[in-house]
């Protein structure tokens, strides 16, 4: 009922837009429809086609994102499909999770298969600015880190913001990498460069001169902003995160995006009124949305 009235957004048997004749959506009950929303009360869903001989739907091709946020219902990725940014070497094999942005632009992370001589692994893509891009994927060259030192993104599970704008904690691999230094947070600045924002290991100074050692860095994720549910990272570019320290101690901290490289991202003022005297326990992985 975005538009005002209730409409029919997708129906099982409704012919898949994107897709060949003959391709209709399942949209069965099972878990496998996850749909979000966003403030301008458009739409994106992840579900799975009926597999059809005539149409060429199988195991292989028949689940994908479609999304009304131009205004009608699209196709924004299918398995199958060519991965952007792998050379066209990899093809997407299932898809974990989606966020939907205020600005209409769809967030999903996918795992990948081989086509030719590629490889199997994790990334992020985004259709910002109408076309599939990719943001970060397993294997990358860690931005803001030594060289040799990689992305890991086991199962990553990123946020948006209003603009559409990415975040994501990730772990790492590599050179120089240990149980101490091995996991970081990256956000998209407001010029869509992608940004360190704090790694474990790393010296912090919650005060002046009150320099302590990061050992896990948390993050807030699961909603796109307009579902109701809490938002780490705003239309201002300030992203919210919670970091524990080596001397047991913990807060929460937000760092500010819209200042431009080489000037250091600005870890703004602690928001809660005093660090805990006690360690937090580690955060677990999130559960995916669309695969546990």
């Amino acid at each position: 009922e975005g538009s005002g009235g209730l409409s029919l957004v997708a129906r099982r048997g409704d012919q898949a837009p994107g897709t060949p004749l003959g391709s209709n959506f399942n949209l069965n009950t099972f878990g496998q429809t996850i749909l979000e929303f966003n403030a301008a009360g458009k739409t994106a869903f992840h579900t799975y086609l009926m597999n059809s001989v005539a149409a060429g739907v199988d195991d292989s091709n028949n689940e994908g994102i479609w999304s009304d946020a131009t205004g009608s219902l699209n196709l924004v990725v299918r398995q199958g499909d060519p991965a952007p940014g792998t050379s066209g070497e990899s093809e997407f094999s299932f898809f974990l999770n989606f966020e939907l942005s205020d600005a209409g632009n769809t967030v999903f992370t996918a795992y990948t298969r081989p086509v030719s001589t590629g490889i199997n692994y994790y990334g992020i893509w985004t259709d910002l600015g109408g076309a599939l891009s990719l943001i970060a994927k397993e294997g990358d060259q860690a931005h803001g880190t030594p060289l040799g030192t990689l992305l890991s993104l086991s199962r990553p599970t990123p946020i948006v913001n209003p603009l559409g704008s990415v975040a994501f904690v990730s772990q790492l691999m590599g050179v120089g990498v240990n149980s101490s230094n091995d996991r970081g947070l990256w956000a998209q600045d407001q010029s869509g460069n992608l940004r360190l924002v704090v790694r474990e290991g790393d010296l912090f100074e919650v005060a002046p001169g009150d320099l302590r050692t990061i050992a896990f860095i948390d993050m807030q994720i699961g909603s796109g902003g307009s579902d109701g549910l809490p938002r780490s990272y705003n239309a201002d570019y300030k992203l919210a995160f919670r970091l524990g320290f080596t001397d047991s101690s913990s807060g929460i901290f937000t760092a500010m995006l819209t200042v431009p490289e080489p000037c250091a991202i600005l870890l703004a003022a602690l928001c809660c009124a005093t660090c805990s005297a006690r360690r937090p326990r580690r955060p677990g992985h999130a559960r995916s949305k669309l695969r546990g």
